[in-house]
């Protein structure tokens, strides 16, 4: 994480005598960028998370237009709204300090005798500095999830984000599809600091990867979800795929957490839910302790005819029996999901009971096909790559 609004006021604002006005509950947010605006038409320029810088000049024209203009922002997120006044605003209304407060929006003020120059100046250097930092945090971080056991490639970064403190560290992968990704994922984060504030975040190509540290305690499932609603519901448009790992007891073990995470996440894309919980696949996830050589054999024990028949015939009967298990047996969700009549799953399903010699009445039966489909998540292979050697 680079450097919040909190920590850049705790460094300024006696140089700049500046004071917060509103949103002082919202200043642990990460800020971009510094930009100075006094034109309402540019506010589209703007990038999630900057720091927007004003004298207000306009007000002396239109009274209204500071509120306007922050109006003007919100869509594009700011981290917080800077006010050199005393010039062309003299001081800013309750009204409007209750109006920021109410949006959540941190509203500073500076005075006049500042220069707005050395204040960009500043701010900018301070976000450079930390920027620098960062990247050797993302460095150290990715070497203790993908080369875990050279522990002096990562111990100082470790210890610099205070992990060797904590007894508890939780990886989330993210993986996001939207056309305004960035701003997106920012906004997902500053929700989760509102709740929650020892989170580091490491882009990963095309994932974004989530450490949290300090306690198992926390509702970290409930953080999430509650952001992944807030997101949706202020973008509408946003198809998210998220896997959490287990809490694991020491820095060094970041990797088991990751990996664990991974393959939620894959779960998750391949079935199309927000978020897949490790802990919440109980039986299922003990599949990830076994050697590939045996859940190969497993799924081609149980599942492996089927695969084969797929293939060769063009049908999708693995994807119906997925489908069938994700809803717990629901023929009416079953169908669904797949677009069919019901009647057309109920004929589906006694087509595979047939073909596997089973019946999914028995839940012991149920349950081996079950741990059986989420091997190819694990593995990372296609069901009909899995099974190329089943039939002689």
């Amino acid at each position: 994480m680079g450097i919040t609004l909190n920590q850049l006021y705790e460094k300024i604002k006696k140089q700049f005598k500046m004071e917060v006005l509103s949103g002082q509950n919202n200043m642990n947010v990460e800020v971009s960028g510094v930009y100075y605006m006094e034109d309402i038409d540019i506010s589209a320029w703007t990038r999630s998370g900057e720091l927007i810088m004003t004298t207000a000049m306009k007000t002396v024209e239109n009274p209204k237009w500071l509120q306007e203009f922050i109006d003007s922002l919100l869509p594009y997120h700011p981290s917080g709204i800077l006010v050199n006044t005393g010039g062309y605003l003299e001081d800013i209304s309750q009204d409007l300090i209750a109006y920021c407060e109410e949006k959540q929006l941190p509203l500073i003020t500076f005075p006049w005798q500042v220069y707005l120059q050395d204040v960009n100046e500043k701010i900018t250097n301070l976000i450079y500095q930390e920027k620098q930092k960062k990247n050797d945090m993302e460095n150290g971080i990715l070497n203790a999830i993908f080369e875990p056991e050279v522990e002096e490639e990562y111990e100082a970064c470790m210890k610099k984000l205070g992990l060797d403190q904590y007894n508890a560290v939780c990886i989330l992968t993210v993986q996001l599809k939207a056309k305004e990704k960035e701003a997106i994922l920012l906004y997902f984060w500053r929700l989760i600091l509102k709740q929650w504030n020892r989170v580091y975040v490491v882009e990963n190509k095309e994932e974004h990867i989530f450490l949290f540290y300090g306690t198992k305690d926390i509702k970290l499932k409930e953080i999430i979800l509650a952001a992944i609603k807030e997101c949706k519901k202020t973008f509408n448009v946003l198809e998210i795929s998220i896997g959490m790992g287990t809490w694991v007891s020491h820095y060094t073990k970041i990797h088991d957490s990751y990996e664990k995470a991974q393959l939620c996440k894959k779960i998750s894309v391949r079935q199309k839910e927000d978020m897949i919980v490790f802990d919440d696949l109980e039986i299922v996830g003990l599949l990830m302790t076994c050697n590939q050589e045996m859940l190969k054999e497993y799924y081609r024990k149980y599942l492996g005819d089927l695969a084969v028949y797929d293939k060769e015939n063009g049908t999708d009967y693995i994807h119906v029996l997925e489908a069938y298990l994700k809803y717990n047996g629901s023929k009416r969700e079953t169908a669904q999901e797949l677009f069919v009549h019901r009647n057309t799953v109920s004929y589906r399903l006694k087509k595979i009971e047939e073909m596997l010699d089973t019946d999914f009445s028995d839940l012991k039966e149920l349950l081996k096909y079950q741990m059986a489909v989420y091997i190819p998540y694990f593995l990372d292979i296609e069901s009909d790559e899995l099974c190329s050697d089943t039939k002689k």
